[in-house]
């Protein structure tokens, strides 16, 4: 009896990782989302990708399974004809979630001890639960990804709202993750325009980790980085297209966010796909939290904070810098713990360690002309173009937020991590807080829409 799908079984037409995970880029099978990758690259988890695999996933015979997700994941299953065995035990979680530690203490009474293969069905904050839940109980761990929505599929790590705060925590990665687009396809528009969106945001990220490793020494690949930043150019094209159409595009954005989940696996960090535009969407996540609001899907809280990078990096790469305005650590402090709250704990402590480095960091225009020396980024505009043909948010009325918001991200965001970015340098060249008008104004945030 399989318990499980067997990678034997040629029911997919995309088959991204095979036995032994650990494949050279001169394989002949080299997984698709590995080919930009110039170096080895590993996943724990196999990854299938095709179109309509599921039913065989889940009607050959095998030993039964819980098949974890809410009613709208469930749902999406039924519609593509794809139904658990009688004998698996489904677990319904119902409306749409927030990952918090009263779901996972009531989730776990629901899963049977006895079984000990999860499948798990949705997008983030289900693959999250499910690796809580899998690495609680011991249990194997399929994800069955609903939606093209973000890059953390084969992470080992999830993220989870502790105290006012979202934060990443060990848990277990998938032992496989099946991506099949029949789902993926179905899926509705607004969450794979938030893929396209965190897809994209890895320009933004990896030219942030080489900063960071010219600032602060710390540990860069430039292998990694180019094979991001490779993966990243179809989707680009794709998107620049007078004839972009999301669902033949559907392969080219698999491949970008595979690529950037194992960017992070082989950087040992999330720096290849997480900078300063990922600061400004956990600011977005903690400023709902504080005050009760629905989630932003993560993607367009990102698609916002990577038009005010993009915005900063143009004005950057202009020239022209003022004098810096330097601000005592506990101003620092103040202002993040005032603009956010449930950041008073951990403030402090980021704060001093950045300030620590300042003495020893190299000068900011040498800093600002390696950057200029760096790959490309897209322009603003260019990057509104993409994201507007995506179907993600380019404004912030769309986000429900103002322009305080948003100039609060720009001066305080920097010090929600210690990891050295835009925001800092900008402030080191004197761009910011000077012209922080100038920044909102050019990201098209605040454009009135006719």
């Amino acid at each position: 009896m399989r318990t499980g799908f067997d990678p034997a079984v040629r029911l997919v037409e995309r088959e991204y990782v095979t036995n032994p995970p650990r494949m050279k880029t001169s394989t002949p099978n080299l997984p698709r989302a590995g080919k930009y990758f110039r170096a080895s690259v590993a996943s724990s988890a196999a990854i299938f990708s095709g179109n309509g695999f599921l039913a065989g996933f889940l009607g050959a015979p095998r030993e039964p399974f819980v098949l974890l997700g809410d009613a709208n994941t469930l749902a999406a299953l039924e519609r593509i004809g794809v139904r658990a065995q009688s004998n698996d035990v489904v677990v319904n979680l119902g409306a749409p979630l927030r990952l918090d530690d009263p779901l996972v203490e009531r989730t776990l009474p629901q899963i049977p001890r006895g079984l000990d293969h999860l499948v798990v069905v949705g997008g983030g904050t289900l693959n999250d639960l499910g690796k809580l839940i899998a690495h609680e109980r011991g249990s194997r761990l399929t994800l069955v990804a609903s939606c093209a929505s973000m890059n953390g599929w084969i992470s080992p790590n999830a993220s989870i709202v502790r105290g006012g705060n979202k934060i990443s925590v060990p848990a277990v990665a998938p032992a496989q993750v099946l991506l099949d687009d029949a789902l993926l396809g179905a899926a509705p528009r607004d969450l794979t325009a938030a893929g396209f969106s965190d897809a994209l945001s890895g320009l933004f990220a990896c030219r942030d980790w080489l900063l960071a490793s010219r600032a602060d020494l710390a540990p860069y690949d430039a292998d990694v980085a180019d094979g991001v930043r490779r993966s990243l150019a179809p989707l680009g094209a794709a998107l620049a297209d007078d004839g972009f159409d999301a669902s033949s595009s559907l392969a080219t954005l698999i491949d970008a966010l595979l690529a950037g989940g194992l960017a992070m696996d082989a950087a040992h960090t999330s720096a290849p796909a997480s900078g300063a535009e990922h600061l400004v969407a956990h600011a977005i996540d903690l400023h709902e939290l504080a005050r009760g609001l629905p989630p932003t899907l993560h993607g367009h809280a990102v698609a916002a904070g990577s038009l005010l990078v993009a915005a900063l990096w143009d004005i950057i790469a202009q020239g022209g810098f003022g004098p810096p305005m330097p601000l005592s650590a506990d101003a620092r402090i103040g202002a993040l713990c005032t603009w956010l709250p449930t950041m008073t704990a951990a403030a402090p402590f980021v704060v001093r360690a950045k300030l620590t480095r300042e003495a020893t960091r190299a000068p900011a225009i040498d800093l600002a002309a390696m950057a200029s020396a760096a790959p490309e980024l897209p322009r603003v505009d260019r990057l509104r173009g993409w994201l507007t043909c995506a179907g993600a948010p380019t404004t912030a009325a769309s986000l429900g937020l103002d322009r305080t918001f948003f100039k609060s991200a720009l001066l305080c965001a920097r010090d929600l991590r210690d990891r050295y970015t835009v925001f800092d340098l900008a402030f080191a060249l004197g761009v910011l807080p000077g012209r922080t008008d100038e920044v909102l104004t050019r990201s098209g945030l605040f454009a009135v829409c006719t």
